[in-house]
This record gives C-alpha cells, structure tokens and sequence, in this order.
C-alpha cells in the first residue's frame, strides 16, 4: 500500500506532493493498532508514554485555536522524521503578524477507482495589513491530553495577503500500489 500527502491553496489552486509524515505519526498509529502504550515526543519535546484512546489523533482544531489541527509556520529548518514542532509557527490572533485560525475541517473518505482520500482543511486569514508569509504546514493531533506533531512540510511559500484568507488542504491519499 502507498500512502501520499498532497497539499493544496484553494484561493490559488496551488497544488504540492508532500513527503512529511514523522515518527509520531506511526508511533501513535502503532498504538491504537496494538491498544499499547507507545513513545511519542509531544509539541514541547517532552516524550511520554501514550495509552491507547478513542480520542487519539484528533485534528479537528476549532476555530480561533492554533494547538491542533492544520496548523502553519515561517520556519525554514529542512523536515526530519524526528520533528516534534514547527521551527516557527504562527500563531493564531486577529491583530498584524498573526492569523486568525478557522475550524479545521476533517472530510469524508472517498473512492476513485483504486485510490482512497481523506482531506483535512483549514483557512487562515490575515487581519493586518502586511502580507504574512507561510513557509511550513504541519498536522497537530490532539492524543490523550497532548498535542502531537504527525506531519510538517516546507511547501513553496503561501502569500497570505493583508485583509485576505488562504485555505489549506492536506490530503491522505491511499492505493495498493
């Protein structure tokens, strides 16, 4: 099976493969598979042992919350598997240099002939008058009272101009082959 993450800007119909699933992200997949308790190294780089739990990788952040979900940076540092944070996430907040964080959205499964795709989208939008310049994207899962970093990539920078939105989707897409 290959599993494959594309990202998207819908106002701009800019579309990118992405190559960042990190270690949490299987260690928590590991756990509720087995219902064992994993490692996994939390968005404050502490490592603790995770139980296994119906509320495990949750991703739907609400609105005006910047702790899980699709969540968006200006780091520039190279992804490693072991990435635990974004180098440099912006945080949510309606005045200049923030973003206001809408509700991340989890979609439906669906099928297209051998394939399968999940979507998780959130908008972003700049209250300020400068443009703020996105530079990595990550997905924050919310397991068993902490937040976990599972995925973060460095796309081509994403202008979110002053007074303006910008709305992200990160898809799964899984296919035998």
């Amino acid at each position: 099976m290959k599993l494959r993450l594309h990202l998207r800007i819908i106002e701009t119909g800019e579309y990118q493969e992405c190559h960042s699933l990190l270690a949490n992200f299987l260690s928590l997949l590991a756990v509720q598979f087995d219902q064992a308790n994993r490692s996994a190294v939390d968005v404050n780089g502490s490592t603790y042992s995770v139980a296994p739990g119906i509320t495990n990788l949750r991703a739907d952040g609400p609105n005006n919350n910047d702790s899980y979900g699709l969540v968006v940076g200006k780091g520039l540092t190279s992804v490693d598997i072991n990435d635990f944070k974004l180098a440099d996430q912006i945080y949510h907040g309606v005045v200049q240099g923030y973003l206001d964080y809408g509700e991340t959205g989890i979609g439906v499964v669906t099928i297209s002939g051998n394939s399968a795709q999940l979507a998780i989208t959130r908008s972003f939008y700049n209250n300020g008058t400068d443009a703020i310049t996105i530079t990595e994207v990550g997905l924050i899962t919310y397991t068993g009272g902490l937040y976990f970093l599972i995925a973060r990539d460095l796309p081509t920078p994403i202008i979110v101009p002053g007074k303006a939105t910008r709305t992200i989707t990160l898809t799964f897409t899984a296919s035998p082959s």
